[in-house]
């Protein structure tokens, strides 16, 4: 009675073994193709424009919309214009698409037959084994 726990023990552990290893696997197949997001900066430069008009009566107009500011100064017989266009920053996203690249195992091609003979062996070693102890 003795020997027969023991050889169900030693037949429960064998099929513990075998079922983890049978269901065991390297992991999950991962996407050949991968998307990498890539964020820009482009900084736009200030730009300055001046021009002198003659003319004969003083006023001031200053005309602003958005980035752009224009002033125009007369004064006597002399006109002054300034414009000014202000610095903008663009943000821009752009996404990438980058092929992955496939590794392949390390492991030659009859290593995974041997190692299942292995462990069937080792099985058939520990049955053995507990069936000698009656």
């Amino acid at each position: 009675m003795d020997n027969l726990r023991k050889l169900r023990g030693a037949i429960a552990s064998a099929v513990v073994l075998a079922g983890s290893l049978a269901l065991s696997s390297c992991g999950c197949e991962k996407p050949l193709v991968d998307s990498v997001v890539v964020r820009d900066t482009i900084y736009t430069e200030r730009v300055v424009s001046d021009t002198v008009v003659v003319s004969t009566p003083q006023d001031t107009i200053v005309m602003e919309k958005e980035r752009l500011r224009v002033r125009v100064v007369r004064i006597n017989d002399t006109l002054r214009i300034e414009g000014e266009c202000q610095t903008d920053t663009i943000y821009r996203t752009k996404i990438i698409k980058v092929p992955v690249k496939v590794v392949e195992s390390r492991w030659p091609w009859w290593a995974a037959p041997l190692l299942w003979s292995l462990c069937v062996l080792a099985v058939i070693y520990a049955v053995k084994r507990v069936l000698q102890m009656k």
